[in-house]
């Protein structure tokens, strides 16, 4: 009887379940939900916000910082380029959250970058027990999805001249990075076509991540991507495709002002 009594007492302590990690994010979503205001051009966090109720915040990046190595590789593809995004967004909220005096937000999230070091180079969390940075997640850790232009520039740096905070699943990716994407083009100062020139004016954020463009399964060039990806009308984009090789395309300096919530 002892001896199926021990039996038994294993069989329940290794049967018990596992706690795997959370792919819906539920805790993110609703940071997202609540703080994420898409309605503006361009969209804005509240900051404040997340950091005068910042349990849900918190306790999200604590769950994604103690994924292991092999548990992320055991991801499916989408599942880990929701897990980079998400974490991606919520790393540089820390950061800027990290910078708030009372209730005075930064300039920018560059405000905490000094003259050899720089905010995305710096290690300021934990992940796979080494210390990371945020250009650790864009150039090391999504390197192996190079060949997705629209997922390499949608890393959410806190300006208004990147990307906003989404809230991605590997149900919802594309659907989420398409919305994203609409919301940071509408910005004019990041993609500004004029029918007149055939022109397309966008932001110096491209400019380095425009090398992913050789690899794009999608694109064939990053005239083609504005073209189709830019808030502009189908007549507009009609006339751009047809014309793409006169199209002119020039760069400008990115703005990189807090994507702030207007004070009250």
């Amino acid at each position: 009887m002892m001896l199926r009594s021990l039996i038994l007492s294993f069989t329940l302590i290794y049967t018990l379940p596992v706690f795997a990690f959370d792919h819906n994010f539920g805790l993110w979503k609703r940071v997202v939900t609540k703080y994420v205001d898409y309605s503006t051009v361009p969209a804005t966090v509240d900051y404040l916000g997340i950091k005068n109720n910042r349990l849900d915040f918190t306790e999200n990046l604590q769950e994604m910082v103690k994924v292991t190595e092999a548990e992320y590789k055991a991801f499916t593809v989408d599942q880990r380029k929701a897990f980079i995004l998400n974490l991606y967004g919520a790393i540089a909220i820390k950061a800027v959250l990290d910078q708030i005096d009372g209730k005075t937000l930064p300039k920018s999230i560059k405000d905490a970058s000094r003259i050899l070091n720089d905010i995305f180079d710096k290690k300021i969390f934990k992940l796979f027990d080494k210390k990371r940075s945020l250009n650790y997640i864009e150039n090391e850790l999504a390197e192996e999805f190079k060949t997705d232009f629209k997922f390499m520039v949608a890393f959410a740096c806190t300006a208004k001249s990147c990307p906003p905070p989404g809230y991605y699943t590997a149900e919802s990716l594309t659907k989420t990075l398409n919305e994203v994407m609409k919301s940071f083009l509408s910005y004019d100062k990041n993609a500004n076509y004029t029918m007149e020139t055939n022109k397309f004016v966008a932001c110096d954020y491209f400019e380095p991540r425009e090398k992913y463009m050789k690899y794009s399964k999608e694109y064939s060039s990053l005239k083609d991507f504005l073209i189709r990806n830019a808030p502009i009308s189908e007549l507009l984009k009609d006339k751009a495709l047809k014309n793409e090789n006169s199209l002119d395309l020039d760069f400008t300096k990115m703005d990189w002002s807090l994507s702030a919530k207007p004070a009250q």
